[in-house]
């Protein structure tokens, strides 16, 4: 379902050829009337093909900031078919002032009204700050809820937090999403002549008992002296116990039952974010939703943001609780879809059917885990892409003994991580750690060539060399019988070394080859002999270069 936000509780819902607008205010009708105080914070939404296309105008209650008549003579211009739902104090407003009464329709709070064959709606009590019901039933305040073809919207209106109101909405539910203000009364803006509504805890308080998948909060934007800021609303909800997603103004929510939960561990990613998460919004040939879960841990550029413009889901995660596999649980729990798909933040899918090709052989019953191909970028270094080469062939392959898999480009069923849960104490390679206990107990690993990613990293050598090192820490406990002798690494340099400058990956001189490779590979090699050799419990400082190799510790 795409959203257009007009600001204060207006929006503009598009799901099934079908537009459906609620309490717009595009005018400056309140700051004309009640003073310079009250001009508006929000632009005025002006995309006229949106406008022109709009079905139905859902009118909650008659105040000027959601029955605007400038507002409404405009868009009724625009579209000379859309008609107005509202409640009889509305529709008897709206006559009195001229408005044509075969376009105005009589809000039902009992029964389904039915807009199309896959869109209907219903009135919902709403207390502004009471509720109030004249002798005929009708209800003075109300709020909507709509049925998208099964998904239900629910639009609450100005109202409070009381008993009837809950169970109103409950009775007409389940809800999807909901779109609730949060500016609440309070003594001062009593004294301003402002109604209020529920506060941000109420608010987030209402979304958990409604159980909804999407909380939207409204009515906090428009107007100085009404506003509320959008961390206050953030940080209220990192700390309640939610099951829900906290959008702002979001652009579209998915209706569809979630099937596939995406995780993407962060920590600095605005580079390849952004690229990431438009190519999860193209995937094709699904069979059900997508979510996108953020676990960060202290990002200090634009990720968070990235991840908040695209609807992700976030949870947080401190830099001194950090481990790979603790990160990757707290992803997992949140989820909500069958299928758990692991992915990195400097990942990028190479096409549209990589979602559909990694979560295939999960579907089919072949295997319990999965991992697809990665490649290179342009900047990715000559041993980097041989490495690549060796890991990640042209050929899929189901896996019965071989517990090589990776979590930059995986997927598990989130029965599977149930049962087995990544190692939190690993310094890196929780996947194969994972994958070696799923062999063990006769389950099967899938390598998926058909759901390539590129896979960038922007490493110095140092950080090679930690990287490296950390991954054979883990390696140890995973497999402690493997020994690498300083023999070993230096026929591995050699070897390797020799392979690189022969590549075809690189039309670079042979010099260039050997001096790029003889870098890498040292450093590849050297690290993984260091920690093969390591058998002390990491310190603080050890453990803050392992688990983030962007930062030099000195």
């Amino acid at each position: 379902m795409n959203i257009y936000s007009l600001g204060q509780s207006g929006f503009i819902y598009n799901a099934h050829n079908t537009y459906i607008c609620i309490d717009p205010y595009l005018s400056n009708s309140v700051e004309e009337l009640m003073g310079c105080q009250y001009v508006r914070q929000e632009p005025v939404f002006s995309n006229k093909a949106i406008l022109s296309s709009i079905d139905y105008i859902l009118i909650t209650h008659n105040h000027l900031d959601h029955c605007d008549p400038e507002t409404l003579k405009e868009l009724l211009n625009h579209s000379l078919t859309s008609k107005i739902i509202g409640t009889i104090e509305v529709i008897n407003f709206l006559k009195d002032i001229g408005f044509d009464s075969t376009r105005l329709l009589l809000c039902n709070c009992d029964s389904w009204t039915d807009i199309t064959n896959e869109v209907k709606i219903i009135g919902t009590i709403a207390a502004h700050p009471q509720i109030s019901v004249d002798k005929n039933g009708n209800y003075s305040n109300v709020g909507y809820i709509i049925d998208f073809n099964g998904s239900k919207i629910y639009h609450s209106g100005d109202t409070s937090l009381v008993d009837e109101v809950i169970e109103d909405v409950k009775s007409k539910g389940p809800i999807h999403a909901a779109f609730i203000p949060v500016n609440e009364r309070n003594y001062l803006r009593e004294k301003e002549g402002i109604v209020g509504n529920m506060g941000v805890r109420d608010a987030l308080h209402f979304a958990s008992i409604l159980g909804v998948k999407y909380f939207v909060p409204m009515h906090y934007d428009m107007f100085q002296p009404n506003s509320v800021h959008e961390s206050e609303i953030e940080i209220v909800h990192q700390n309640s116990v939610s099951g829900f997603q906290l959008l702002f103004k979001p652009k579209y929510i998915n209706l569809s039952e979630i099937r596939y939960s995406i995780i993407i561990r962060t920590l600095n990613e605005e580079k390849h974010l952004a690229d990431l998460l438009r190519s999860i919004q193209t995937q094709k040939d699904l069979s059900g939703g997508v979510e996108v879960i953020i676990v960060d841990s202290g990002s200090t550029d634009r990720t968070v943001n990235i991840a908040r413009e695209f609807n992700c889901r976030i949870v947080y995660i401190k830099k001194e609780d950090f481990s790979f596999g603790r990160s990757l649980n707290v992803g997992c729990a949140e989820a909500k879809g069958k299928f758990l798909v692991i992915t990195s933040g400097h990942c990028v899918p190479q096409n549209e059917y990589w979602l559909c090709e990694l979560c295939k052989p999960l579907s089919s019953n072949q295997a319990d885990y999965s991992y697809g191909k990665q490649i290179g970028g342009i900047q990715t270094k000559l041993s980097e892409h041989r490495i690549f080469d060796k890991y990640y062939t042209d050929v899929s392959r189901i896996q019965k003994k071989e517990f090589f898999c990776n979590n930059a480009n995986s997927a598990l069923t989130k029965e599977i991580w149930q049962k087995y849960k990544f190692d939190e104490y690993l310094t890196g390679l929780e996947d194969m750690d994972l994958g070696n206990r799923l062999i063990a107990d006769g389950g099967a690993i899938a390598y998926v060539a058909e759901a390539p990613v590129y896979h960038y990293h922007y490493e110095s050598y140092a950080q090679v060399r930690r990287r490296f090192e950390r991954e054979a820490i883990a390696l140890r406990k995973i497999m402690p019988q493997l020994h690498v002798t300083r023999l070993d690494s230096f026929r591995y340099i050699i070897c390797s070394v020799f392979r690189d400058c022969i590549s075809k990956h690189s039309k670079r001189s042979i010099l260039v080859k050997f001096i790029d490779s003889v870098f890498y590979r040292f450093n590849q090699y050297y690290g993984a002999w260091k920690g093969h050799a390591y058998h002390r419990k990491l310190t603080s400082k050890e453990k803050e270069i392992y688990f983030y190799p962007n930062k030099l510790v000195g």
